[in-house]
């Protein structure tokens, strides 16, 4: 409960006093010791982090105690500074960790999902798009997860496909800041200021404080669309949907359908009292939306086929032909930069810069 609540302090001391208790206990000394690691890795003590998942693995923990360690520990060197040594050996560190503990458990998604992470920041793309399917086969209610998959479909230039991506992300955490202020920068980039203004300002009222950059990217909107003519006065196609349009997209209304029905499911499942019955994957849910996003191509054309074994397919009408290769190689080179991409055509985003890198990390 303490450590739920962010009291870091009494969340150690209590987790101390069940490590030298020797009366009987719901959690392993192993898991005690797990969740003293993590503690100090929330509060970024990640030496000491370290070193207690490092202890706890040489001790022989049960599958599911090395699958988190291994998971933890992976997500630290992908994160950490210098003091754990340079990028590559840390990413290199960190992918093998977390390859172990999905070795340990397959089924984990948040392990899937950081190790996508990891293969975007070494340039691996097409390696960290499948790895974000598995998370999204996991659990497929991530909208990290889903924001990530934007990131990489817009770097490889495929815009509507990141499109459906974001939405998805902030259909399910309506104050994802990171997903609309990506989702605000592909707009900016496919010159659609008024959508991208809408999606900043939805960043701006998020959980979180609204940075300077955003803040200072709002107003500049906001003074540019001033002097622009209505949108009905201006004969200039679009190249995305407008952000009210996005939001029936098929993929992003599938993926609404199915937590509509994910959620009456359990409500269903629930006894007289509120209390959960314990199904896990109620019937007749698919376990994934996979099948619905076609990997990154080199060109945002699509297979007429990319939809294949998904209802998405018969409702999506975006592509132009099979222009697409049977089998895609992720292009050479490294990540995006912090600028957005060109997409379609369009030239960078104007008025200065975009928000800061990191809403960008994928």
């Amino acid at each position: 409960m303490c450590k739920i609540n962010s009291d870091y302090e009494s969340s150690l001391k209590h987790f101390q006093l069940a490590l030298i208790d020797s009366n009987p206990c719901t959690l392993s000394k192993l898991e005690v010791r797990f969740h003293i690691a993590h503690l100090f890795e929330i509060q970024h003590k990640l030496k000491q982090a370290k070193e207690a998942y490092e202890q706890i693995l040489v001790e022989n923990p049960s599958t599911s105690v090395k699958a988190n360690t291994l998971r933890q520990l992976g997500w630290m060197h992908h994160i950490a500074g210098d003091s754990f040594g340079d990028k590559a050996s840390r990413e290199a560190q960190a992918i093998q960790c977390l390859q172990k503990s999905i070795e340990a458990d397959p089924e984990n998604g948040q392990s899937w999902y950081f190790l996508g992470r990891c293969f975007s920041s070494v340039g691996k793309v097409h390696d960290a798009f499948l790895s974000y399917r598995h998370s999204i086969d996991k659990t497929e209610a991530s909208a990290d997860t889903w924001c990530s998959i934007g990131v990489l479909y817009q770097q490889q230039n495929q815009p509507m496909d990141a499109l459906q991506a974001y939405i998805c992300a902030v259909q399910l955490d309506r104050s994802h800041t990171a997903a609309w202020t990506d989702l605000g920068i592909l707009y900016e980039a496919c010159q659609q200021p008024r959508d991208a203004l809408t999606c900043y300002i939805h960043a701006a009222n998020s959980k979180n404080s609204p940075s300077p950059q955003l803040t200072d990217r709002v107003k500049a909107l906001q003074a540019q669309l001033s002097n622009m003519p209505p949108p009905h006065m201006q004969n200039k196609q679009k190249i995305l949907p407008s952000i009210e349009e996005a939001w029936t997209l098929p993929i992003p209304a599938e993926l609404t359908s199915r937590q509509g029905a994910l959620q009456r499911s359990v409500a269903h499942l629930r006894g007289p009292g509120g209390e959960a019955l314990g199904m896990v994957n109620p019937p007749g849910l698919p376990g994934s939306l996979t099948g619905a996003m076609p990997p990154p191509q080199t060109n945002m054309q699509l297979h007429s086929n990319s939809f294949e074994g998904s209802a998405a397919k018969r409702r999506r009408n975006m592509s132009s032909g099979d222009m697409a290769p049977s089998t895609w190689t992720p292009p050479a080179g490294g990540p995006a930069q912090s600028s957005p991409p060109a997409a379609h055509g369009a030239q960078p985003v104007p008025h200065g810069a975009p928000p800061p890198s990191f809403y960008l990390k994928p």
